[in-house]
C-alpha cells in the first residue's frame, strides 16, 4: 500500500526536502527508490524492520540505516537521524484530521455531539 502512493505524493511536493521520516511500514525498497528519485539529498529516516537482512539488492540508504541501527543501537540511530521530530509531524496531522473530520461531519451529527 505505502509503495503504491509514495511516488504520487513525492510528485506533488515542489520544495526542497532534506529529511523524510516514516515508521517501519515504509521500510521497502520501492519507498526508498521513490524518495531518492525525487529528493536525492534527503536523509531517509525509516527504521529498518527487525528481520531485515543485509542484501545488495536493497536500496543503499536502506542498507545504511540497517547497518547503523545494528552497530549503534536504536536510540543512537534515532538521535542521529532526528527521528523524534516524526512525532511532532504525526501529532500535527492527527489534529488536522480531527478538525477536518468535524468540519466534514453531517450537521445532524454536530447537533447531537453538542448535547
Amino acid at each position: 500500500m505505502d509503495d503504491a502512493v509514495i511516488e504520487n505524493l513525492c510528485e506533488q511536493i515542489e520544495v526542497d526536502v532534506f529529511m523524510v521520516s516514516g515508521d517501519m511500514a515504509y521500510d521497502q525498497n520501492k519507498v526508498y527508490e521513490a524518495i531518492d528519485k525525487h529528493f536525492p539529498e534527503a536523509d531517509i529516516a525509516i527504521p529498518p524492520k527487525d528481520n531485515l537482512i543485509y542484501d545488495e539488492r536493497h536500496h543503499p540508504k536502506r542498507c545504511a540505516n540497517m547497518l547503523e541501527k545494528t552497530a549503534k543501537g536504536t536510540l543512537s540511530w534515532q538521535k542521529n537521524h532526528q527521528y523524534g521530530k516524526r512525532s511532532h509531524s504525526e501529532m500535527a496531522m492527527q489534529r488536522y484530521k480531527e478538525l477536518l473530520a468535524y468540519e466534514c461531519m453531517p450537521v445532524a451529527w454536530k447537533i447531537r455531539s453538542r448535547k
